[in-house]
C-alpha cells in the first residue's frame, strides 16, 4: 500500500532526491557515449532501434531522458558488434 506523498518520511524524500540525480549523472555519461559509438559504427539512429525499438527510444538514450533495461544493453550492444560492457562509460 502507498502512503500519501505528503506523509514520506525525510529519509525517503532524500533517498528520492539522490536517486533522480543519479539518473541525470548516469544519462549525461550514458547518451554521448552511446551516440559515439553509434556515430562510429555507421548506424542511424533508425538502424540501430531495428525493428525492436522505436527511433524516438534511441533518442531518449542518447538524450539522457531515459536509461535502458540490461536488456536493452545487451541488444543494442549485439547490434552494434560489441561486448555490452562497452556501452558503459569508463567514468561511471
Amino acid at each position: 500500500m502507498h502512503r500519501n506523498p505528503a506523509r514520506r518520511s525525510l529519509r525517503e524524500r532524500q533517498t528520492e532526491r539522490k536517486l533522480r540525480r543519479l539518473h541525470v549523472k548516469v544519462g549525461r555519461a550514458f547518451g554521448p557515449h552511446l551516440r559515439t559509438l553509434r556515430e562510429r559504427a555507421g548506424l542511424s539512429q533508425g538502424d540501430l532501434a531495428g525493428a525492436t525499438y522505436d527511433r524516438s527510444f534511441i533518442a531518449k538514450l542518447e538524450s539522457g531522458v531515459s536509461l535502458p533495461s540490461l536488456e536493452t544493453i545487451e541488444r543494442i550492444a549485439a547490434v552494434l558488434r560489441i561486448r555490452p560492457r562497452r556501452l558503459i562509460p569508463q567514468e561511471l
